[in-house]
């Protein structure tokens, strides 16, 4: 038998989960590629602000809706929300609690990392490789979910994570939508790129 080169192991890209919920409540919670979880957000930022290159998907609403044609239905879900419309009770707070969230932890990051830009598109972030975060959606409810059982914020951030990596994506309709990551980036000067929308969610 011929002697065989040792194969190179190829890193993989960081890739972070999380249940967004208040942390001051225990309803927030963070897995990640790595093999660790947990439910502090400090313990994530620091792992983040080691990262100039990852994917960080969370779970509340990230692209809104724009319905100038038909204002009375504004409120409406999306055509993946099924019967868990974006502006329901649980999604409207979350979408509260994530700007809050988003805005501070962008800042930090660009604070410590002025070169990294933000994408919400994964072709855009697979051809960057460097200095480049990917912010994805994840929709984890129904029968999917777990936020009711013992650890269930890791368990739901678990699902998100498998989800992106299988690349199980959801088909998007062509409506106009705000993108809130791209939003707030651009509120705190930091660079974006060219964009879409990228959203994951669990089975009913």
């Amino acid at each position: 038998m011929k002697n065989r080169k040792p194969e190179q192991s190829i890193a993989k890209p960081y890739i972070v989960s999380i249940d967004m919920g208040s942390p001051k409540r225990g309803a927030f919670g963070w897995c990640d590629n790595r093999d660790r979880e947990g439910n502090d957000v400090d313990k994530l930022l620091t792992l983040l602000l080691k990262e100039n290159y990852f994917a960080m998907g969370i779970e509340a609403p990230l692209f809104i809706p724009v319905r100038p044609d038909a204002l009375k239905d504004f409120t409406n879900g999306r055509d993946f929300d099924s019967n868990h419309s974006w502006s329901a009770g649980p999604g409207a707070c979350v979408t509260s609690i994530n700007l809050g969230f988003l805005g501070s932890f962008l800042t930090r990051i660009h604070q410590e990392k002025p070169d990294v830009a933000i994408t919400t598109d994964i072709e855009t972030w697979k051809g960057r490789k460097d200095n480049c975060i990917l912010i994805w959606e994840s929709f984890i409810s129904g029968k999917s979910g777990a936020s009711r059982k013992e650890n269930g914020h890791l368990d739901d951030a678990g699902k998100a994570l498998h989800l992106f990596e299988a690349e199980d994506f959801q088909k998007l309709s062509p409506e106009a939508y705000l993108n809130l990551p791209l939003a707030i980036a651009k509120e705190i000067g930091m660079k974006t790129l060219p964009s879409g929308m990228l959203v994951v969610k669990g089975e009913k």
